[in-house]
Order: C-alpha cells, then structure tokens, then sequence
C-alpha cells in the first residue's frame, strides 16, 4: 500500500485526521489477512473479500462494514472498479441487516386512516409498501382489497420507494415527493443545484415545515438517483 498518497487522496475527499488513520489501519488489517494467503492487495480477487468480510464477522459481528468502507476507498483510488464494486456491494449488505425498517406511519403528513387500513392487512413498512404497489395492477388490487383510493396507494408508494434511500426518510420524503420529486427517475433528470434551488422555492412559497437539501445532500441525491435500481413501474 502506498500510505502517503491514499492519506493524501483520503484528505482530499474532506477525511478528518482520525478518520483518515482508521481507513488506513483497515486496509493494514486486510494486507495482513491477504500476506497469510500469499497475496497482496494488487492480486486479490473478489472471493478473497468476501472470505474476509466472513472472517470479520466472526471475529466480532458487525465489524465488516466498518473495515471494508475502508478497502472500497482504497481500491476506488487505486482504480480497481471491480474490487471496489464488491467492497460496496459487502458493505451495503451489512448495512442492510441492522438498519431498522421504516415504519409507513413515521412519514410526515400521511393519512393515518390509510395506515390504519392498510395494518389490518399486516402492511406497516415501506419495504412490503414497495413490494405490494409496484406495479399499476398491484397498485388496483391493493386499493380494492383496503378501501383505500387508489391516489392514496400511489403516494404511499412513492413515498416508500423514495425512503430507499437513507437520506429521504420522514420529512426528506415529504419534501421531495411535495416539491415534484417524486420519482427517482424525475430527480434523476435534474442538475442538482437547479434541483436544490426549485425545492428551496417550494419550502419559501409553501412554508413548508423544514429546511431545504444542502448542495452536499441535493448532489448525493442525484447520483443515488442514477444507479438506484428501478423496481417500481409507474
């Protein structure tokens, strides 16, 4: 490992001295665990990460998203787009399996008479919300099967769909979905500041109950926009 130029590139992407010397001591740990089998961190495979990320959470649960964030930015400054693809990919994961569900009635201004309805049926989160409205046909069942207007239903959808994303949660989603991104195929389209600018509008003309996206937040939005997957049919 070169240290000196990926603590270089680290600080240039606005890393905090202590950050940066945990970052560092990650890719350390993996270049001992590669040493063992032989390898170094220019010859490892993908299935190396893999046995590794399953080494660490044996060692102690939880640790693996924590020491792979570290190897993603590591192989993304050296340019190996695949070994960083899979250290995202294996962190991504983890992330996934102690983030907590969000909940369809912690969204701000739904109507609690859908939610209601729609926990007789055992609906409560935004992932079976996704899952059981992602298509228009689906969307009409759901509608049939909870009284619920079939307007309501899409809104819940899109809210839910919007929450894939950890930055548009309970008041993030009310705002983008409000202000007319609603979609991430209609963020997607959008230059970020002219996107921050609109919605900063929407929050001044509406007196919206919260404040508009920084430019850090409306660029990540837009670029979660372009390769989230689309799993919902509008």
């Amino acid at each position: 490992m070169n240290e000196e130029s990926f603590r270089i590139y680290l600080k240039s992407r606005g890393k905090k001295p202590h950050v940066v010397d945990g970052l560092v001591n990650s890719i350390r740990l993996f270049e001992d665990y590669l040493r063992q089998r032989g390898k170094g961190l220019e010859d490892a495979f993908e299935n190396d990460l893999g046995d590794y990320a399953a080494v660490c959470e044996v060692e102690k649960q939880g640790s693996t998203k924590v020491r792979v964030r570290g190897i993603m930015l590591y192989y993304d400054f050296t340019g190996n787009k695949s070994m960083a693809r899979q250290a995202n990919e294996i962190r991504e994961t983890q992330t996934a399996k102690t983030r907590k569900i969000f909940q369809l009635k912690d969204f701000m201004g739904v109507n609690l008479d859908h939610i209601e309805k729609l926990s007789k049926f055992g609906i409560i989160d935004v992932n079976q919300m996704v899952e059981l409205g992602k298509t228009p046909q689906l969307r009409k069942e759901l509608s049939g099967k909870t009284g619920i207007p079939r307007e309501g239903i899409l809104e819940l959808v899109k809210l839910s769909n919007l929450a894939r994303s950890s930055g548009l949660k309970a008041v993030r989603a009310r705002l983008y979905h409000d202000a007319g991104f609603d979609t991430w195929e209609e963020i997607a389209r959008w230059d970020p500041e002219k996107m921050r600018e609109k919605i900063a509008e929407y929050v001044k003309d509406t007196d919206f109950e919260g404040i508009p996206p920084t430019p850090k937040e409306a660029a990540n939005a837009v670029v979660t926009a372009k390769k989230i997957p689309r799993i919902v049919e509008w």
